[in-house]
């Protein structure tokens, strides 16, 4: 009786198998099919032979029923080790599974010619005096080996699924739980054939494989063919204009998207496990992804003059260590040369800028060469391309000349923009009779008026007295100037007063000093003074004073590119921090 229900069992189970080889070829999309497939082959095979085998009338054919059992039973164990390393993504050498498979190679080929020698069957002979018929015999060395080497390969097989099974969170378990279940249904049936419980001669191995079959196909059917998460997800990786690379911990390659290709040709060929640095055009900005895998974009450029952003995204595994690094890589060529573009187009307006804005300022040298009872040089040096600072000189009558230097708070457009306008009110409302005091006064007033961006100006105004000598001066907060009276140069007193633009109907104190021949003032901004060099030591205005007194200098103009030169100096490749603003005026 259990020999038909056995052989209509095998037949359902032959059709199964074969089912699930043409449908698993024809609809699956995924990866694992090949060895998948390569698998149930062999399971056909085994559930093939033992079909003919209880079913053989004389010894011949149950021994040539025997020969294709082993080709299923032979090459069963491999296929499933490889099948299990390959769906857990675990890297099994190319020379071990060509090992394993020729080691399977061998054993069929001793099989079957197994009539040339013993060492598979010693002798064999057809037993019908069992429950189902097979072929009994009395086994060879080769017999035990075989057995021997697929139960091992089990074992092997069964502590990796169940090493990979115990990394895993819950999600990932539930996916793994029919390969672990079909796993251990071979090593069971493999333990039941060697025991023989009950002495039913019956070969469980045929009806365990097509169950672990039966378990893998529904596992791949539920997450790797019709899994609308991981469907979804690869087609978005493949739609993406972005590269997406993946690697593990060791910087080895494991997948990308291709995209990839654009950036680094022949990455998507990549072996599996190679290291990354292997692919063409790898930047040495992502070698050290420990370090950058903080998130922030790394800028790199490649041979052929393309930009690109990378951000580096560590992953953890549910214990917290790290287990690989996702690299998103983003062609950022047409914004940087957009970026590029618009910089030189800035650059190119504010060079205009800085052009007008020189132009405001009196540069002609001599600046009065019919008046021989004075003489004047400036000199400015902004820190961007237009600045705060300024200074004016202008006759306000045949017997007054007014001076000025001023800093405005900030630098840049709105500071060039307060500066011009700043210097227009001083001017327009200087008047013959007017005292600095006067004129500081009421430009205080108007600069407070829409003053929305609290902006203000530091000034130093006065007018000299040109047949007396007599200078008058306010200090509206800004740097006393120098005054060179004899052989050496000194601060020139000067009460410190509000800036301009502050506080309206601010009161400014006025000065007076009597000069002499040969006497020169020197005015200047508080870029000087605050000039840094590369370990922020500041210039001071002790050293300028040293500075002043060291100079060698036969004109005005070489009095002020001294100071220059000692501030270059000093700076020693600094970058300028503030406009630089010198005003001379010296008595004849």
């Amino acid at each position: 009786m259990i020999a038909p229900v056995l052989s209509v069992i095998l037949y359902i189970s032959l059709f199964l198998v074969l089912f699930l080889i043409v449908f698993t070829a024809a609809r699956c999309e995924s990866r694992k099919r090949f060895p998948f497939i390569a698998l149930m082959a062999a399971t056909f095979m085994l559930l093939l032979g033992y079909l003919f085998e209880i079913n053989a009338s004389v010894t011949e054919e149950a021994f040539l029923a025997k020969k294709i059992l082993y080709i299923g039973s032979t090459l069963i164990a491999p296929f499933l080790l490889i099948f299990t390393a390959f769906y857990c993504e675990i890297r099994i050498k190319k020379r071990i599974m060509a090992s394993l498979l020729g080691i399977s190679l061998c054993i069929l080929a001793l099989v079957w010619t197994t009539d040339s020698h013993k060492l598979v069957y010693a002798s064999y002979w057809l037993d019908s005096s069992s429950y189902v018929t097979y072929l009994n015999k009395t086994s060879g060395p080769l017999h035990y080996i075989n057995h021997i080497y697929a139960f091992v390969l089990f074992i092997v097989t069964a502590d990796m699924m169940i090493s990979e099974y115990s990394k895993r969170d819950s999600a990932l378990r539930r996916k793994l739980i029919l390969i672990v279940m079909g796993v251990l249904c071979s090593i069971v049936s493999n333990i039941l054939y060697l025991i023989n419980p009950f002495n039913l001669n019956i070969n469980y191995g045929p009806f365990a494989a097509t169950i672990s079959c039966v378990f893998f196909c529904i596992n791949i059917l539920r997450y790797d063919m019709f899994d609308i998460v991981h469907r979804a997800s690869a087609f978005a990786l493949d739609s993406m204009k972005e590269a997406f690379i993946l690697i593990d911990a060791n910087c080895a390659f494991l997948s990308a998207n291709p995209y990839s290709e654009n950036i680094f040709p022949s990455i998507t060929t990549l072996p599996k496990y190679a290291p990354i640095h292997s692919a063409r055009n790898w930047p040495e900005e992502l070698l050290q992804l420990r370090e950058n895998a903080d998130g922030v974009p790394i800028h790199f450029t490649t041979d052929d003059d393309k930009h690109y952003s990378a951000i580096v995204s560590p992953i953890y595994a549910g214990n917290e260590s790290l287990t690989g690094y996702v690299i998103i890589i983003r062609d950022v060529t047409e914004s940087i040369l957009l970026e590029r573009a618009e910089k030189e187009r800035i650059n190119a307006e504010l060079s205009v800028a800085t052009r007008i804005q020189m132009s405001m300022l009196p540069c002609k040298f001599p600046a009065f060469p019919e008046r021989n009872e004075f003489d004047l040089y400036a000199l400015m040096k902004p820190a961007r391309e237009v600045g705060g600072d300024f200074y004016d000189f202008y006759l306000v009558d045949d017997n007054t000349l007014a001076v000025l230097i001023a800093d405005v708070a900030g630098k840049g457009i709105p500071a060039a923009l307060f500066m011009a306008n700043a210097k227009a009110m001083i001017k327009s409302n200087t008047s013959s009779g007017a005292s600095p005091k006067d004129i500081l006064e009421t430009v205080n007033n108007l600069l407070c008026e829409g003053n929305d961006e609290d902006m203000f100006v530091t000034v130093f105004m006065g007018m000299l007295d040109i047949p007396t000598r007599r200078f008058s001066y306010v200090n509206a907060g800004h740097c006393p100037p120098l005054i060179k009276h004899g052989d050496n140069f000194s601060l020139l007193a000067a009460t410190p007063g509000a800036l301009l633009a502050f506080m309206e109907d601010t009161h400014y104190s006025q000065e007076e000093i009597a000069l002499q021949k040969g006497d020169i003032l020197f005015f200047y901004t508080d870029g000087i003074t605050e000039a840094i060099d590369i370990n922020y030591n500041i210039f001071e205005e002790s050293r300028l004073l040293e500075t002043v007194n060291k100079c060698e200098y036969d004109s005005l103009s070489g009095l002020l590119m001294c100071v220059l030169e000692a501030i270059e100096s000093f700076a020693d490749g600094a970058e300028q921090a503030d406009d630089i603003t010198m005003l001379t005026l010296e008595m004849r």
